[in-house]
């Protein structure tokens, strides 16, 4: 039973978790100065380690399904309107419109990813702010999930057109297999969204839309509906997962009816809880929707079979491993893999992250068995490790969703504007339906400041919401209170380890640029420069390096670059060596697809990868930029900037000091790039109007400040 002294003590915790926040601005009290990084690491682990004491001393009740407050919404006038068939079946079509909506916009309209409504659509609405929606209210894709309502409406045809006959072939669904075909198919889904280069391509979502929708209905189709939801279908699992969380829930007081329900949904209290097969069978009487306290549904006292476990562990790796890449550290441990395998070229990032992807889960679920045959040895060897293992599990979710909240929330604020324009023409066909089209999107809605301490708090309060809940479990399974208690000392170790684990790669320079190579916040200025020199009015002069040739369209042929213009008593090819206000842009070769930007200013770094691979001259052939903006002083992503991109060929055209443009950008005005995710912006399309040596200028301003900061390449034919 959850007593209210229990409720009191959580109270208190967060409590704690409030006063340690705001210690910790009493140490730097204005944001531009904030504490160091380790004291908030140090702060938020101590944070939870004090709240495991807290907990073992106030809280002593155990939980079942039935004994947690609960309110029936069906006995309000409000919740029969929304739970109403009509309600239902205008929301099951709405999905199913929406699935294809992103079919037709994705395989006919226009492929930029900023133009077309289809990327986030799926990225930043379904797949980050539905999460958000089933953790926080409730299991709303159970709903709506538009390949249930579809084959639903299909089966329902079917028997009128054949009475007694049933479309699905109802075959018996092997034991064995649990839910590892929704296992394989979240990790399909994982590396389309972590590995994939072609994530963000209308098309490629389109197609992935058609294959995931075959794979669905065949698995409807041959075990039934409500089975495949239960064990194949990779975000009904995942959803329901993070639901389990929710202050809602479904619930079925009819044992009979669940006794003969085919996917063995009562838990060990004899409750039906969040089973939809059943509760569309049974009588309205027989329904609850209620209200509940918020997390309890993760203490159900219910088996967790192997698959479930791993994919507990699947979810929270690789959001965790999301975050990793974004890390020096990930940099690191590509290169070294890329040491021991053949040359790869550009299939280099793809098999480092795949690796990198696969070695997550492992290892996650390595450390976890590894604590878990710990709790079993600190308690008794009542059980064994993999038991604990298989009870403990869900209490690892409120993890998963507080990393969820402190990796995406601000990417969810600020790239969900996007969807207002995007309505009005989601084909990108410059059409303004609802009159939103020119809605401009705000990059400032959420700042540095606020996506910090979203993090530290969301990690925080979602390790200790975890401990609380494992001392619960522990108490239900152990019984002694002495022995519970014990038991959770390894589980501790862990939870306050990996708070700080997450908080380190939360706060870490965003590198997302794995090809990159190390190089200097600040710009060369002393020596012969080696590329481009910029000079102190921002004029470039391209000194005498082996790449400054040109090929010479009307004569076919390389010639060394001989212009006759001189800028400020410089000329292109000539060895320059770099005076006072003068710095050195060098250039990467052609094979280049991410660079590390230089910079006059110490504090400011700046990465830049290519969205498209290498770049090239040819017609139609259009580049795209992410450019990953960090603040070395505060140690945080640059948000709410804005960034123009400037590219030039200076020595092309001695006519003018600013050289060649872009063949998209006759003005040379700078084509302006759009936030993406925190830190992130991204500048698309652009063309190259020829081969040979570019200049790159990024022009940043954000809070009033101006930077400037420059990668060189040689875009190839």
């Amino acid at each position: 039973m959850v007593r209210p002294r229990a409720l009191a003590v959580m109270g208190g915790i967060l409590f704690l978790n409030w006063a340690g926040s705001a210690a910790a601005h009493g140490f730097g009290q204005h944001y531009d100065l904030p504490v160091p990084l380790w004291l908030y690491v140090v702060g938020a682990a101590a944070t939870v380690a004090v709240s495991f004491v807290v907990i073992g001393i106030g809280a002593h009740g155990t939980s079942g399904s039935d004994t947690y407050p609960r309110l029936n919404l069906l006995q309000l006038p409000a919740g029969r309107f929304v739970a109403h068939p009509v309600c239902l079946c205008c929301l099951k079509l709405v999905s199913a419109g929406l699935l294809g909506l992103i079919i037709l916009a994705g395989l006919l309209g226009q492929q930029n990813p900023a133009k077309n409504l289809v990327p986030t659509l799926v990225w930043v609405i379904w797949w980050v702010g539905l999460a958000y929606v089933s953790a926080l209210a409730g299991n709303l894709w159970a709903l709506m999930n538009p390949w249930k309502g579809l084959f639903g409406w299909a089966e329902a045809l079917y028997r009128r057109i054949t009475p007694g006959w049933q479309m699905s072939r109802h075959w018996a669904y092997p034991p064995m297999l649990g839910a590892w075909p929704g296992v394989l198919l979240f990790l399909g889904f994982a590396w389309v969204e972590l590995v994939f280069e072609g994530a963000a391509v209308p098309a490629n979502l389109a197609v992935m839309a058609l294959v995931y929708s075959g794979i669905t209905w065949t698995g409807m189709f041959l075990f039934g509906k409500d089975t495949w939801l239960r064990y194949g279908e990779a975000f009904s699992l995942a959803f329901s997962l993070l639901a389990r969380f929710a202050p809602t829930e479904v619930r079925v007081r009819d044992p009979r009816l669940c006794q003969t329900c085919s996917l063995m949904c009562l838990d060990r209290d004899g409750a039906c809880i969040d089973c939809y097969a059943c509760f569309a069978r049974a009588e309205a009487a027989r329904r609850e929707w209620n209200l509940r306290p918020y997390a309890i549904g993760l203490v159900r006292n219910q088996d967790v079979s192997v698959s479930e476990m791993v994919f507990v562990l699947l979810l929270l790796a690789t959001v965790t491993f999301d975050g990793f890449l974004a890390t020096p550290v990930w940099t690191e441990i590509r290169t070294a893999l890329l040491g021991f395998l053949p040359d790869l070229g550009e299939a280099g990032r793809l098999v480092t992250r795949t690796l990198g992807l696969l070695a997550f889960p492992l290892l996650f679920l390595e450390i976890y068995l590894i604590f878990s045959v710990l709790m079993a040895v600190v308690s008794g060897r009542r059980f064994s490790g993999v038991m604990l293992a298989r009870t403990f599990i869900f209490t690892l979710v409120p993890i998963a969703i507080a990393y969820h909240i402190a990796h995406y929330l601000s990417f969810l604020l600020v790239q969900g504007q996007h969807l207002l324009p995007l309505v009005s023409d989601p084909f990108g066909f410059g059409w303004n339906l609802l009159g939103t089209a020119e809605y401009g999107i705000n990059p400032g809605l959420v700042g540095a400041q606020f996506g910090w301490y979203t993090t530290v708090l969301a990690i925080v309060a979602g390790h200790i919401v975890a401990v609380y809940l494992a001392h619960l479990v522990a108490m239900r399974t152990l019984r002694q209170r002495t022995i519970a208690l014990r038991s959770q000392y390894p589980m501790l170790v862990l939870m306050v380890s990996y708070t700080m684990l997450s908080l380190w790669i939360l706060a870490q320079p965003i590198v997302e640029s794995d090809e990159a190579e190390e190089a200097p916040s600040t710009a060369q200025s002393r020596g012969t420069c080696q590329g481009f020199a910029v000079l102190p009015n921002g004029s470039a002069v391209l000194s005498s390096v082996s790449t400054a040739v040109h090929r010479d369209h009307a004569q076919g042929e390389m010639s060394s670059i001989a212009s006759a213009d001189r800028l400020m008593g410089y000329q292109h090819g000539q060895a320059i060596s770099l005076k006072q206000g003068m710095f050195c842009v060098p250039i990467r070769d052609g094979q280049t697809t991410a660079w590390f930007a230089v910079s006059q200013d110490a504090g400011f770094s700046v990465t830049i990868n290519s969205l498209k691979g290498l770049i090239t001259g040819r017609h139609n052939n259009h580049a795209a930029f992410e450019i990953t903006l960090w603040d070395n002083y505060k140690s945080t992503a640059v948000e709410g900037a804005s960034i123009h991109l400037l590219a030039r060929m200076p020595h092309h055209d001695r006519d003018t000091p600013g050289g060649h443009g872009l063949a998209n950008d006759p003005d040379i005005r700078g084509l302006m790039a759009t936030p993406s995710s925190p830190g992130r912006y991204t500048a698309e399309p652009i063309h190259f109007s020829m081969p040979g040596a570019w200049l790159v200028e990024i022009q940043v301003q954000q809070e009033g400040k101006a930077q400037r900061a420059y990668f060189a390449t040689i875009v190839d034919e």
